[in-house]
């Protein structure tokens, strides 16, 4: 808990420091950043842990030129990782050993170690973005070291193997590119291959205009002075120093300052301007003090001996010299150191020092082809040949003989450099198509295999959505028939309803009727009673009131013939139940057939007995014979019996 807490308030220190402290925010975060991996180093529990966070440590210890405490970490290391079977650990030590010896100028090792890092961590680099940047940054420091001994064409070959370990973020991916491009294109100036550098530079200028790389850009137009001053095009020269002095002043960048500052300091002394070479060299000087940048300091130094030597300022001139001749040494910097000493044989020879000259030119000459500068062997050569033109003619004839043999290896040389550096970038060229018909390749097998599923998921979609409309559908249509069995229901139910009112409004006229045909035929049975009566009187046929009478009872019985339609309807409305009465039960008589016509209109054995002018007791005897004849079972009522049929 309490290293998590310990953590976590570096982390807000550090961020803390980068917010209020931009200038110094690089130097501020690595050196947060080693008191941090102190601290997780002491509470680490594994060996992993220890080895990978020491690695980690010596290479923020680089970034902070604190050189030899990194060199202790990395030797601590190596026992640790040599006794692992895996070599990974291994190769990320050797690699920042690397790195170490490059600063340190030790050219030899430098490519040694950093060969060997990368042909470990070649197997395994996509083991970790940070073994991928240490497969990068030897790479880099390897081709960097080709260059100071100035074997171009294995420099080249580096620096293209740089370009396969570029981070997978698109902004650093384009800085590192620039970098390369801008190397590359040093290189062929270098080399004297001048089109191919342009061509670079042109790739590396498309990079800075589309992602806006300040720092970068810097640098790009510093080395396109440097080819412009190869070419002898002061003005442009000078026009792309100028752009990059500006921008690095913009972003405060004293190292780009440093070497554009020397750079146009060269030129101008080249082309005898000499107090602005004067001012420049000494504002490099200021920059190169600033940031460590000995080579820089030596290289200034130089030009600073050669601009007093033009203003015939000897002693000034030798005292610079001297001092660039030190720190060259110092700093394993042969080129620098030779021409310190092809310099000193200038000032030597302008002041009289005849024998001191030669002297000089001899040790540069000797320094440059122990080192294999052809360049300075063979600029070398040339001025011992004029020096011994009139002291030894013998000596001259030699060296004139060296110098053309030199001027003849170096043309091969150039002619043989430029078809390496070209042969290594078709060979990169086709690999990089390679790789780009393999990534194609690949993009084209991963969006047939996200087409094959885009299309499963939309079939499996398209049938989700089929069984959620059948679904749905058929909820709706269950719901539907429901609804529509209700309402046939509710339906039956009503019409069930109006039926039974329907019966009941028959069954209440079929008994109006029947009391109304019955009322008529007990009328007209009373007056064909009375009419037989009264002609049953002798002096009927004497009286013309009873004629009249007569008369009278007659019309009146035709007047009620519509007792007999009546009764016909009655029996039409239930001819079915008459037919089946007469059918059925043969022995019932004229009055057992009214009895059960009225059982059957729901009367009473009271209302029965009122309508047929009969008593109650009459109407029950004719109910139990008629239960008799009709064979009524005991439980069941002869009304329900008379109903049913």
């Amino acid at each position: 808990m309490k290293t998590q807490t310990t953590q976590c308030l570096l982390t807000i220190l550090l961020f803390i420091c980068l917010k209020c402290y931009p200038h110094k925010s690089d130097t501020l975060s690595h050196t947060i950043k080693v008191d941090s991996l102190k601290s997780i180093i002491k509470s680490s529990a594994s060996q992993d842990e220890i080895i990978l966070n020491k690695i980690y440590l010596a290479k923020e210890y680089l970034h902070l030129k604190r050189n030899k405490l990194a060199l202790h970490h990395l030797n601590d290391l190596t026992p640790l990782v040599l006794n692992r079977e895996d070599d990974y650990y291994l190769g990320l030590v050797k690699s920042l050993k690397c790195e170490y010896y490059f600063f340190e100028n030790d050219v030899k090792n430098c490519i040694r170690l950093g060969q060997e890092s990368i042909d470990i961590l070649e197997k395994h680099k996509y083991k970790s973005p940070f073994g991928l940047e240490i497969i990068y940054r030897s790479s880099r420091h390897v081709a960097n070291s080709y260059k100071y001994i100035n074997e171009y064409t294995k420099s080249v070959d580096y620096f293209l193997k740089c370009l396969n370990y570029l981070p997978s973020d698109p902004i650093k991916k384009d800085k590192k590119k620039v970098q390369i491009y801008n190397s590359l294109g040093f290189i062929n100036c270098l080399s004297r291959n001048y089109s191919l550098s342009l061509e670079y530079l042109k790739k590396s200028l498309v990079l800075v205009s589309k992602t806006k790389l300040k720092y970068e850009e810097a640098a790009l137009y510093n080395v396109i002075g440097t080819v412009y001053g190869k070419l002898d095009d002061f003005d442009n020269a000078m026009k792309y120093y100028n752009l990059s002095k500006s921008i690095a002043k913009q972003n405060n960048d004293t190292n780009a300052l440093a070497y554009t500052c020397n750079n146009m300091a060269i030129d101008l002394s080249l082309n005898n301007k000499l107090i602005e070479a004067e001012e420049l060299a000494r504002e490099a000087l200021k920059y190169a003090d600033e940031n460590e940048l000995d080579f820089i300091k030596a290289e200034t130094y130089l030009t600073l001996g050669r601009i007093f030597h033009l203003q015939d300022k000897i002693n000034k001139s030798l005292v610079y010299i001297k001092k660039a001749k030190t720190l060259a040494d110092q700093l394993n910097t042969h080129f620098i150191s030779i021409e310190s000493l092809i310099e000193k044989s200038i000032v030597q020879n302008k002041i009289g020092l005849y024998d001191e000259a030669i002297e000089s030119l001899e040790l540069a000459f000797n320094e440059s082809k122990l080192n294999k500068i052809n360049d300075l062997s063979e600029k070398t050569a040339f001025k011992l040949h004029e020096a011994y033109l009139e002291i030894d003619p013998q000596k001259s004839v030699h060296y004139l003989d060296v110098y053309k043999r030199i001027k003849q290896e170096l043309k091969s040389e150039s002619s043989d450099v430029k078809t390496a550096i070209l042969s290594s970038e078709i060979n990169y060229l086709k690999a990089e198509a390679e790789l780009k018909q393999k990534e194609s390749e690949l993009l084209l097998a991963k969006t047939k295999e996200n087409s094959i599923k885009q299309l499963v998921i939309l079939s499996f979609g398209v049938f989700i959505i089929i069984i959620g409309l059948l679904t749905v559908l058929y909820l709706k249509t269950k719901k539907n028939i429901r609804l529509k069995t209700r309402v046939l229901d509710s339906h039956k139910k009503l019409t069930a309803l109006e039926h039974q009112t329907l019966q009941q409004d028959i069954e209440y006229k079929n008994k109006q009727l029947t009391d109304f045909a019955m009322h008529i035929t007990e009328k007209n049975e009373l007056l064909n009673h009375i009419k037989s009566s009264v002609r049953a009187l002798p002096l009927s046929n004497k009286c013309p009131e009873i004629n009249s009478l007569i008369f009278y009872i007659n019309t009146h019985i035709n007047q009620n013939n519509d007792k007999v339609m009546l009764y016909n309807n009655v029996n039409d409305k239930n001819i079915d139940f008459g037919s089946k009465i007469h059918n059925n039960y043969p022995d019932l008589n004229d009055k057992e057939k009214k009895i059960v016509t009225l059982l059957r209109l729901n009367n009473s054995s009271k209302q029965i007995a009122g309508k047929l002018q009969i008593s109650i007791s009459s109407v029950d005897n004719y109910r139990s014979n008629l239960r008799k004849k009709m064979n009524v079972p005991k439980k069941t009522s002869l009304s329900n019996f008379v109903k049913s049929i």
